[in-house]
C-alpha cells in the first residue's frame, strides 16, 4: 500500500469518526447534556480533528490539490469553516429549543455537503 492510500485511509476514518462523535455529543448535549463534562468526551474530539486536519493537509500537498487549483477542494475548505462555526454554536450555547437545534441541523447539512464533494469531486453535487 502507497503511503497516499495510508493516509487518505486515515483521513477517511476520522471523518468518519469525527462526524460520528459530533452526532453523538450533539444527541447527548440535547438529551443528556451532563455526560459532555467527562474529560474524555471533551478531549478526544480535539485528538480525532488534529489527525483528521492533519492528514488533510498531508493529502493537499501530496497531491498538488491545493484549494487555488482545484475548485473542490476549496468548496470543501468553506463547507469545513460553516460546519465549525455552526458546530461550536451548538456546542457552546446554553439555550435549549429551536435555535439550539438549527445550529445542529446546519453543522451537519454542512458535513453532508463536505462529504458529497469529496465523493464526487464535484462543487455543485448535483444541484
Amino acid at each position: 500500500m502507497s503511503v497516499y492510500l495510508l493516509v487518505k485511509m486515515i483521513h477517511i476514518s476520522c471523518v468518519i469518526l469525527s462526524l460520528s462523535g459530533f452526532v453523538i455529543r450533539g444527541t447527548l448535549k440535547i438529551i443528556e447534556p451532563d455526560v459532555l463534562d467527562n474529560k474524555l468526551v471533551k478531549t478526544l474530539p480535539h485528538i480525532v480533528d488534529t489527525v483528521l486536519l492533519t492528514s488533510a493537509l498531508t493529502l493537499v500537498a501530496m497531491s498538488g490539490m491545493y484549494p487555488w487549483l482545484v475548485s473542490w477542494v476549496g468548496v470543501k475548505i468553506v463547507g469545513l469553516i460553516v460546519y465549525i462555526v455552526a458546530g461550536t454554536i451548538f456546542m457552546r450555547s446554553n439555550q435549549n429549543g429551536s435555535h439550539q437545534y438549527i445550529w445542529f441541523a446546519v453543522a451537519l447539512l454542512a458535513a453532508t455537503y463536505i462529504v458529497l464533494v469529496a465523493l464526487t469531486k464535484s462543487p455543485s453535487v448535483g444541484f
